[in-house]
Order: structure tokens, then C-alpha cells, then sequence
């Protein structure tokens, strides 16, 4: 029988007390390192793939994104997680957490209105370079968007269901 040792190395240096700072549909993202500022994302397994090949597919997309010049988080690879509370090992896409953005759908329309219609436009800009570099996004909405109104950027997450470019 194989382990989990067998396909991927453990994280090194985890903090001891990790965090859970967001939940989606397809996984939980834990801070795994408040020293290099990094996080983990723990997926469900689903019955059309493992959590080891869904972190696998998202940490390729991320990484090859973030080489196409594309705002995301930065990926550092994939990863075992463990848990002081729990005797389970979990694969995991590790990357950079995302502090100081604002989550482009909790930004006030009524208050700041001109702030969101920028941020959105941003978005939106950086979904055509993606779709002009070949990757089907399908995932892209408001909610998977970091906006940093001072910068006047977005940093794109999530993309777990995104496909990569074809190779000719």
C-alpha cells in the first residue's frame, strides 16, 4: 500500500497552531506560516478526484499563471499538512496568503461605488489576459478576487476548476 510519504514531502517548518481562514466548496485554507507569511489549501476529496490530484492541478495552474505575469498569489508547491489535533496527513497546495487586499464582493457598492466599478474593470482585464494566454477560466466572480484600492490592483485566486492552455 502506498502513503502519502510516497508522492509529496512534508511542509517544513509548520506552525504548530493552524488556522482555518477560509472555506470554499471544493477545500479549507489554514496560515501553515505566519514567519513566511504562507498558506494551505486542504481539499475534499471528491468521487472524481483525490485531494493530492485536485492540489496538484490548482498549485500547476497557479504556478504557471504567476509566470505568465498574472496577479495571484504566489505558489510555492504541494505539500503534506498535518495537525497537532488530528493523526491525519492531508496533501496541500501551498501559497503566499493575501493579507491586505479587500474581497472585491464585500466591498460597500453603495459607499464605495467608484472603488468597486475600478476594481471590477480590473478584474475583468486581468480574466482577458488569461483567456488571451489560452487557460479556461471558469471560476472567475468577484468573490475570487482580492482588490487593493491604493495600488488600484486584484490579485486572482481559486482556480482549482481552470484548465491550462493546449499544447500545440
Amino acid at each position: 500500500m502506498t502513503s502519502i510519504d510516497d508522492f509529496i514531502p512534508r511542509f517544513p517548518n509548520q506552525d504548530i497552531f493552524t488556522r482555518c481562514v477560509g472555506k470554499g466548496t471544493e477545500g479549507k485554507v489554514f496560515v501553515v506560516s505566519r514567519r513566511q507569511n504562507l498558506v494551505a489549501k486542504i481539499y475534499f476529496p471528491s468521487r472524481f478526484a483525490s485531494g493530492l490530484e485536485l492540489a496538484q492541478h490548482e498549485y500547476n495552474v497557479t504556478d504557471s499563471l504567476y509566470h505568465h505575469g498574472i496577479s495571484v498569489p504566489k505558489p510555492e508547491g504541494v505539500f503534506e499538512i498535518s495537525f497537532f489535533w488530528r493523526s491525519e496527513r492531508y496533501p496541500a497546495f501551498v501559497m503566499e496568503r493575501i493579507r491586505s487586499g479587500i474581497r472585491l464582493d464585500k466591498l460597500n457598492l453603495k459607499k464605495y461605488s467608484e472603488e468597486y466599478e475600478l476594481g471590477l474593470e480590473l478584474m475583468k482585464n486581468e480574466e482577458e489576459r488569461v483567456k488571451k494566454l489560452g487557460f479556461t477560466s471558469v471560476d472567475v466572480w468577484t468573490g475570487n478576487c482580492f482588490y487593493f484600492p491604493e495600488e488600484k490592483k486584484v490579485i486572482l485566486y481559486d482556480f482549482s476548476r481552470w484548465g491550462l492552455p493546449r499544447m500545440p
